[in-house]
């Protein structure tokens, strides 16, 4: 088997002709489209009205399958996620379910992979296997400033360690300007 394929369909507008346990069927166009959706974006779905989702088209050798999301960052997320060897689409939108984007992106940061494998079918290794792989890989925005963000690169080019730089991040002043910050993050990362 060749493995997952990204293809063309990114985006469908369309009435909402079916709601089931994991999935919709929108129609545009005369088509009818079964889209895989997370409990909290298919609990928003009513049918008979129009929904627009951005999509994520997975192809693989035997079939070609659709998952919906209210965000193009939702998107990349999912497709962030599927970039750890172990997960595929169903395990992936299963742990989008689990909470928001904010706080998923805040539990791979901050190293909680017991949170993680809350998620059904998601074990105590793939857990931790995504919080390693996904911490290096994903750009971590909530909570962060530009400021933490160039800081952290910074940090990192005096030859800190990533996990080190974030557990300093954690308890400095982020109102103070990019010296200040830097000053009092090589403080607290004199005490690690």
């Amino acid at each position: 088997m060749q493995g997952i394929i990204r293809a063309m369909l990114a985006y469908i507008k369309g009435r909402c002709l079916g709601i089931f346990k994991d999935s919709a069927i929108l129609e545009t166009n005369g088509l009818g489209y079964k889209v895989f959706l997370k409990t909290d974006t298919l609990a928003k779905l009513s049918l008979d009205n129009t929904h627009a989702l951005f999509l994520s088209h997975i192809v693989k050798e035997d079939k070609s399958d659709l998952y919906g999301f209210e965000t193009q960052d939702e998107v990349e997320f999912f497709e962030l996620l599927l970039s750890v060897s172990g997960v595929g689409p169903k395990s992936a939108l299963a742990i989008m379910s689990l909470d928001s984007l904010e706080n998923l992106k805040q539990a791979i940061f901050e190293s909680n992979s017991a949170y993680l494998s809350q998620v059904s079918g998601v074990g105590k290794k793939t857990a931790q296997k995504l919080v390693l792989e996904l911490q290096d890989k994903m750009q971590y925005t909530s909570g962060e400033s530009q400021l933490s963000a160039e800081l952290t690169e910074v940090l990192q080019s005096m030859g800190y360690k990533l996990q080190e730089i974030r557990s300093a991040i954690k308890t400095i002043d982020k109102s103070k300007d990019l010296q200040a910050q830097i000053k009092d993050a090589l403080q607290q990362l004199s005490k690690i």
